[in-house]
């Protein structure tokens, strides 16, 4: 088995963000590797437009509001990674990568561009209906992964 030099931890917008980032700080240190942290952006309605006129707003478009709406979240998201990267790696050159589209084939791009020997992202255990409506992305990334992948545990206890 090829050695893990470069971890690349997947977080998304959960309150278990960090959970998952703490996990990874003992392997990372341990091995000694490159650490970079991912975040996808995936499109989604987030308001209907009868939603949005009754809170007194004025949609011009569909597309202005839905590409505003990924400015906000890539600037949370960015700000979440640097804070965390800041947090937990510290003194440590941690790469941060915020992109859009499906999150499981985005994490899988962001780990074959970089490099990544080794993925570690978090499950939030869902079951039944959710799973079946949302799916897992933890699912879909460990069945297309090349690299092996840690997932964590986010499910509240």
């Amino acid at each position: 088995m090829k050695s893990i030099k470069k971890i690349l931890i997947a977080l998304d917008d959960e309150p278990s963000a960090e959970k998952v980032a703490l996990a990874a700080v003992q392997l990372v240190e341990a091995l000694q590797a490159e650490v970079a942290i991912a975040s996808i952006v995936e499109p989604r309605v987030m308001m209907t437009e009868s939603d949005m006129t009754e809170i007194g707003m004025i949609m011009h478009s569909a597309t202005n509001v839905e590409a505003e709406v990924e400015d906000i979240l890539k600037k949370e998201f960015g700000q979440m990674q640097h804070t965390i990267a800041q947090k937990l790696f510290p003194g440590k050159e941690v790469e941060l990568f915020i992109e859009d589209g499906s999150p499981y084939e985005a994490i899988l791009k962001v780990a074959e561009h970089w490099g990544a020997d080794l993925i570690v992202m978090g499950s939030h255990g869902r079951t039944g209906l959710a799973h079946l409506l949302m799916g897992s992305i933890a699912d879909k990334v460990i069945r297309h992964s090349p690299i092996p992948i840690l997932v964590i545990p986010t499910k509240d206890e």
